[in-house]
C-alpha cells in the first residue's frame, strides 16, 4: 500500500504465489482460534511441492499453507470436490495461484511437539487452473485470450481555416503632375517714333 499524492490516493499491490500441490482439509470455519464466532468462510490446506525429489528416498519436499478460499470459481470447485479432498485414500492435485501470504505462530496442543511453538503460513486461494483426482483430470481452465494490440489509426491533422486573401484591385499608376507650360510674354519694344526729315538731331555746325 503506497500513497500516490497529497490527495490520499492509494494503490494496492498484489503479491502472488503459484505452484502445484495437494488439496486437503476442506472445511467451513465459523470460529477463530480464540473460539469467537466469525463470519463463516471456506478454508483448506494445500501441501505444495517444493524443490526436487530426494534421490535416496524418492520423496518430494512439501510446504504447507493454510488457505482461505477467496476466488469465486475456486470456491465452487473446492466445494464440488470437498469429499474427495478430505478422503485419505484420494489424491486431489491442483495447480493454484494464491496471494496475501503471511506467517502466523501457534502452539501445538497434542502430539510429540505439544506445547511447542510452530509457524503456520496463511494465504488466500485465488485461482485453480488444473485439478486432478487420482491422476485423472477433472478440471482445466481455458487460457485467456489476449487480444493483440491494434495500431492506433492515424487521425487527420485538422487544418486551420485560412480566409482567402482579400483581392486588391490593380493599382492605377498615379498621374504625374506636370508643371503648366510657362507662357513667356514677347518682349515689348518701343514703337518707333515717326520723324520728319531733318528731324534728326544732327550736330549743328557753325556756318561760315
Amino acid at each position: 500500500m503506497t500513497t500516490q499524492n497529497a490527495n490520499t490516493e492509494t494503490q494496492f499491490f498484489d503479491l502472488h504465489t503459484s505452484g502445484v500441490g495437494y488439496l486437503n482439509r476442506v472445511r467451513v470455519v465459523e470460529k477463530n482460534a480464540r473460539g469467537e464466532r466469525v463470519k463463516p468462510y471456506l478454508a483448506c490446506t494445500i501441501s505444495a511441492m517444493n524443490g526436487s525429489r530426494d534421490e535416496l528416498t524418492g520423496k518430494i519436499p512439501y510446504v504447507f499453507f493454510d488457505a482461505i478460499v477467496s476466488g469465486a470459481a475456486a470456491k465452487e470447485l473446492v466445494l464440488q470436490y470437498q469429499e474427495a479432498a478430505n478422503d485419505r485414500d484420494t489424491k486431489v492435485l491442483i495447480a493454484f495461484k494464491m496471494g496475501d501470504l503471511r506467517a502466523e505462530t501457534f502452539v501445538y496442543k497434542q502430539g510429540d511437539r505439544k506445547g511447542q511453538t510452530g509457524v503456520s503460513l496463511k494465504t488466500r486461494l485465488l485461482f485453480i487452473s488444473l485439478m486432478k483426482v487420482n491422476g485423472e483430470t477433472v478440471f482445466k481452465a481455458e487460457p485467456k485470450e489476449v487480444a493483440a494490440p491494434t495500431a492506433p489509426q492515424e487521425q487527420p491533422v485538422p487544418q486551420q481555416a485560412v480566409s482567402p486573401a482579400p483581392q486588391v484591385p490593380p493599382q492605377q499608376p498615379a498621374p504625374v503632375a506636370h508643371a503648366p507650360a510657362q507662357q513667356y510674354a514677347a518682349p515689348s519694344y518701343p514703337q518707333p517714333v515717326p520723324m520728319a526729315a531733318g528731324g534728326f538731331d544732327s550736330p549743328q555746325f557753325p556756318q561760315h
